[in-house]
């Protein structure tokens, strides 16, 4: 028991339907397209600042094997267990779904600290609890989450950055 409450609801431990690893690969892309399109609004409503430049100092340090696990597989276990499963699983306790749901994701998101984050942590809370709420179970989530921090990471240079026009493009064609 957790919290006085059942597990097995809270955690969704079981194995997902087998069709939720098919459509993992399309929930990664659509991860990283949202994620673009929610880092550029964040930047577009809070100015850039020496907050912003000490955080992208600090996620330069995991360049290294090690430092893309540290950054992609420990969150991805550790913050869906938290976030999709105790916190989704009590607030659905006595809360109505959707509620729920926005409740764990505004809390992940205000979890993540800078105010230039909100839109992009925000948004993928929503799209790592539905993964959840729509297969019944957590490892989907944990798999897609650490997939898109590990994609996020080591192709961030990669990706449109602010100086570029083009980044909702960029993200309009990785949601279609």
């Amino acid at each position: 028991r957790l919290a006085g409450l059942p597990r097995g609801p809270l955690l969704s431990w079981r194995p997902p339907p087998r069709r939720a690893w098919a459509l993992l690969p399309f929930v990664v892309a659509g991860s990283l397209s949202l994620a673009t399109l929610l880092w550029h609004l964040g930047l577009a409503l809070v100015p850039a600042n020496e907050t912003l430049a000490l955080y992208a100092e600090a996620m330069a340090g995991f360049d290294s094997t090690w430092g893309l696990v540290v950054v992609s597989v420990l969150p991805g276990l550790g913050e869906e267990l938290l976030y999709r499963g105790a916190i989704l699983g009590l607030l659905r306790k006595g809360w109505p779904t959707w509620a729920a749901l926005v409740g764990q994701a505004a809390l992940f998101a205000l979890a993540h600290g800078l105010a230039v984050r909100l839109p992009y942590t925000f948004g993928l809370g929503l799209l790592f609890g539905l993964l959840t709420l729509r297969t019944g179970s957590l490892w989907p989530a944990i798999v897609a989450h650490a997939a898109h921090n590990l994609l996020a990471a080591s192709l961030g240079e990669h990706l449109p950055g602010p100086e570029q026009p083009w980044p909702w493009l960029f993200a309009a064609l990785g949601l279609a």
